[in-house]
């Protein structure tokens, strides 16, 4: 009796981008009501720098989204994302 193969599964980038919605959505969101709370807090001028860290900031995804809600937003002029992302440790 011949064994079976590998089974592969294909998802297209419209599989992949759905699985990833609801935390790059919770991310954007977060994001901008951030940047609000310290508008509220009396600055006047918008935020110069979103500086954008961790191993999901690797995403370039997430990088597009970001910059679209923060910088449609008007609350920043700019989302950086430096170039190891995840190498940002807070603590």
């Amino acid at each position: 009796m011949p064994q079976p193969g590998p089974t592969r599964v294909t998802l297209n980038g419209a599989d992949m981008e759905s699985f990833f919605q609801g935390p790059v959505n919770a991310v954007c969101e977060l994001a901008v009501r951030q940047l609000q709370a310290a508008q509220q807090q009396g600055r006047a001028d918008p935020c110069s720098m979103v500086l954008l860290v961790g191993g999901f900031a690797r995403s370039s995804y997430l990088q597009a989204r970001v910059r679209a809600a923060v910088l449609g937003s008007g609350l920043a002029d700019q989302v950086v994302v430096p170039p190891a992302p995840q190498a940002a440790v807070l603590g």
